[in-house]
């Protein structure tokens, strides 16, 4: 084959894939793209969702919810998306005037916190022994951050989470009545009242006056609310270990 046919062939070739493109990949494209700003909705949303639907996370594991800020890309995504699921009660700090804006524009953006019943602050704005250490840079992971009006840390309750899986799940149903995401969403739900129930059979070894906790961030407060502990203050050591959020004041005797 000469020159001109090797052209030819080439031109044809990538028409042919063009064609493709346009119909064989829009079943992917078909599917709601669903936003969530935290990981931890994101996989909520998943496991309703499963693989009819595309799921995105905003703020990566391990970055604070409360000081992050988008990437350009990132805001794009929101106001494009089907729709955008938000803890909402200020946990994303950074991301408030985007999340409006993209409202505006005439995205459904589903904060679910407001929705679950939310608490107030187990410390609130008294957090005991505090400003004696205000100089103490430890203490840098509360600074600036309000702990007045609702605690926006829900997702520490299981059965609160289980209620959010509805709110998800009705709002799906206005994206794509075809499929059932109640029924998933249910059967999701039930897993995580069973879970909570799981949880709830092992701290029955730690008696009722020993259910106190301290925290270095006051983020425990559904899980005392759930549990029936009582947050008792905040830890003036920061602990880089992943049970930095948890200590029990006291622990029952092994005896």
């Amino acid at each position: 084959m000469g020159r001109r046919g090797l052209v030819f062939l080439g031109v044809v070739l990538a028409m042919v894939a063009a064609a493709c493109g346009t119909t064989d990949g829009g079943s992917d494209d078909d599917r709601p793209t669903i936003v969530a700003t935290t990981s931890i909705w994101a996989d909520v949303v998943t496991n309703i969702v499963g693989d009819d639907a595309n799921v995105e996370t905003v703020i990566p594991i391990g970055a604070d919810p409360h000081d992050f800020a988008p990437s350009s890309q990132q805001v794009a995504a929101i106001q494009t998306a089907d729709l955008v699921v938000a803890n909402g009660l200020g946990l994303e700090e950074g991301l408030e005037d985007v999340l409006d804006a993209a409202r505006s524009d005439g995205v459904t953006v589903l904060e679910l916190a407001p929705l679950m019943n939310p608490i107030p602050f187990a410390l609130g704005d008294d957090h005991g022994d505090e400003d004696e250490h205000s100089d103490d840079e430890e203490h840098s992971d509360d600074e600036g951050h309000d702990h007045d009006g609702d605690d926006p840390h829900v997702w520490m309750d299981p059965d609160r989470v289980a209620i959010a899986a509805v709110e998800i799940a009705e709002a799906l149903a206005l994206l794509d009545a075809s499929i059932d995401w109640m029924e998933r969403a249910e059967a999701y739900a039930a897993e995580l009242r069973a879970a909570g129930a799981e949880a709830e059979e092992l701290l029955s070894v730690v008696a009722a006056d020993d259910r106190k906790l301290v925290t270095n961030h006051e983020a425990l407060g559904y899980f005392a609310d759930r549990f029936e502990f009582e947050v008792v203050g905040l830890s003036l050591i920061h602990i880089s270990e992943p049970t930095r959020h948890i200590c029990l004041s006291r622990m029952p005797s092994s005896a």
